[in-house]
Order: C-alpha cells, then structure tokens, then sequence
C-alpha cells in the first residue's frame, strides 16, 4: 500500500518486480523505473489500482514496491511459488497456493472453500487440506 493508500494486489506486484528482475533492475529505483513503463493493458490484468471514474491503471510506485519487497519472508514466498509450480496444470493461484502453504504451518486447519481444486492440491506433498464444502 502507497503512502495514498492505493492498493496493489500482491500477485501484480511480485510479477512487475520479477519482470523488472529478469529485464536486468539490479536495484528498488530501477524496478520502480521499470514499472512506470508497464503497458496499461498490463497494468489492467494485474489488475493494479485504478483511478476512480477513468480505465487509467497506476503502475505502483518504488516505494511501494520496496516496502513489499522488503516485507516479505523469501523463504516462505519459495514455498508458495514452488506450489504454484507444482500445480501449474491445475493451474494454482497465489491465493490458492497461500492457503495451502498456511496448511501446512497449522495443527488443525479446515478451509471453508467452494474451489473444488482443493481436492487435488496435497500439503507437506502427501497430505489431503482438509476442506469444508458444499459438494
């Protein structure tokens, strides 16, 4: 979240951040130099915050991208994406992968979900989530 309190999904985030990487930013000004030059229509199905009353999506802002990047726990972010990989024929989302991850940080977890994706994803590989649904 920037200092106006915009708000940026985690998952658009992380994919300007990688791209920016990949491209060759070796530093936070120059990923946030990179996100400035992100194409609406990317901006939009990342779906980055837009401005009220208008289609115009804000690329977020070095420093917001460096308090993100900075907040987050590396390892536990390799976890998530390894799901993500694992499952990539499901295909996984971010979110999805996040609460199979926090599965497997709880003693007793239950997700009330209507994803039916969830009979397939394991935790800890073997284990079936334990799942509340309507079918």
């Amino acid at each position: 979240m920037g200092r106006h309190g915009r708000r940026h999904p985690l998952g658009g985030l992380l994919a300007i951040a990688a791209a920016a990487v990949l491209a060759g930013a070796r530093s936070f000004a120059a990923i946030g130099q990179f996100s400035k030059g992100v194409p609406q229509a990317t901006l939009a199905r990342l779906g980055t915050w837009r401005r009220p009353y208008s289609d115009w999506h804000v690329a977020p802002s070095e420093t917001t991208l460096r308090w993100v990047l900075q907040q987050l726990d590396a390892d536990e972010l390799d976890r998530v994406l390894n799901l993500m990989q694992k499952y990539a024929d499901v295909p996984m989302s971010l979110a999805d992968a996040c609460l199979v991850r926090m599965t497997e940080t709880l003693a007793d977890p239950v997700i009330l979900t209507t994803d039916a994706d969830f009979r397939i994803y394991r935790r800890h590989s073997r284990h079936v989530v334990p799942c509340i649904t309507p079918y």
